[in-house]
């Protein structure tokens, strides 16, 4: 994952903004926008020395004719006329240094590298995703987030608990009306939720794929669980377990690597022994997340949409935009499976 932004909310027939539009525009007194950037630092240092050498012919040119410039040995007053030859090229090198100076394509916008977040993510990862039992994660999560945006406030004292005005001091300090979540020190349910949503266990409702293993297990199958987390570098760790009949658990764990692309991720199953490109195609942190993934094996290719759900109740309007997603991706009708509830497994 890139980034993502909550720009407020969006009224009808209005454009909502982009993040390069609202940071061109000047502090407000509107509610900040709170940005979250996961991208590590050495993927911005790789982009400015590309963009330094392309710069560099320029650079380099400019510098020799300055040089030159500097350098030019003073002719004889019989020799005028070369003189002023000399002086004229040099002039004209010197124009069009600065012209090709003057044109270097402007470097494009991004967004700015958040170093608070991607220490907080670097902790959680080291810290938390070792604890074996999903309450112990949960419950290690929520006390660091709580830590990081001001600690717990009582009731009776959150009016000393002066966030707005941090956020306020931020937005100056920052000259921008963009607020890093990184930076943020005093937050509110709100701040707080935003932290955490990227995290957490989900309910994996529904199944759906023309695997012939599928096929012929899929009157067996209920419903598991995935507890995801992001990485410090921006992947996404991934491990799932389902309960089976006799009571023992089916556990399973998988590093998807995130690409260029936001949403999409790689990985190689070592137990399936099968490539894996997989894409978040619809996601509603506090809810629901749609993953549609190709899998490759000895050159054959199949592909296995999963909806996942906070909770094991799913509205029947998702569970119908799942089946006709599925089916527009050539899942046979009778391959498209609402698992069965089932119990949970006990925490490894």
């Amino acid at each position: 994952m890139d980034g993502f932004y909550d720009p407020g909310k969006a009224r009808s027939g209005q454009r909502v903004l982009t993040l390069e539009d609202l940071s061109k525009q000047p502090v407000n007194q509107r509610r900040p926008v709170i940005a979250i950037n996961a991208k590590p630092l050495d993927t911005v240092s790789v982009d400015q020395s590309d963009e330094r050498q392309q710069d560099s012919p320029t650079e380099t040119r400019t510098a020799s004719v300055l040089s030159s410039k500097g350098t030019t040995r003073t002719p004889s007053k019989g020799k005028s006329k070369g003189r002023k030859e000399d002086e004229k090229l040099r002039d004209e090198d010197e124009s069009k240094a600065q012209q090709e100076v003057a044109t270097v394509t402007e470097k494009p916008w991004m967004l700015p590298y958040d170093a608070a977040f991607h220490a907080l993510v670097t902790e959680a990862t080291k810290t938390i995703l070792p604890l074996h039992a999903e309450s112990e994660q949960y419950s290690a999560l929520a006390r660091l987030v709580s830590e990081v945006m001001g600690g717990a406030v009582e009731v009776d004292r959150q009016h000393d608990f002066l966030w707005e005005l941090h956020l306020s001091e931020l937005r100056y300090e920052l000259q921008s009306n963009i607020i890093p979540i990184g930076q943020i020190r005093k937050g509110t349910y709100y701040h707080r939720a935003l932290l955490y949503k990227m995290a957490g266990k989900w309910w994996a409702v529904g199944f759906a794929t023309n695997a012939q293993w599928f096929v012929k297990r899929k009157g067996g199958m209920k419903m598991g669980t995935s507890m995801m987390l992001p990485t410090a570098r921006g992947d996404l760790d991934i491990s799932s377990a389902m309960r089976n009949a006799d009571g023992s658990c089916w556990r399973m764990t998988e590093l998807a690597k995130k690409t260029d692309i936001p949403g999409r991720f790689t990985f190689t199953s070592q137990r399936w022994n099968n490539e894996n490109d997989m894409r978040v195609v619809a996601v509603q942190y506090d809810d629901f997340a749609l993953i549609h993934t190709i899998k490759t094996k000895h050159g054959v290719t199949d592909v296995l949409n999963k909806l996942f759900s906070r909770t094991p109740e799913v509205s029947a309007d998702l569970l119908k935009k799942f089946m006709q997603f599925s089916l527009d991706t050539g899942i046979l009708s009778g391959n498209i499976v609402i698992m069965p509830k089932n119990g949970e497994c006990a925490e490894a």
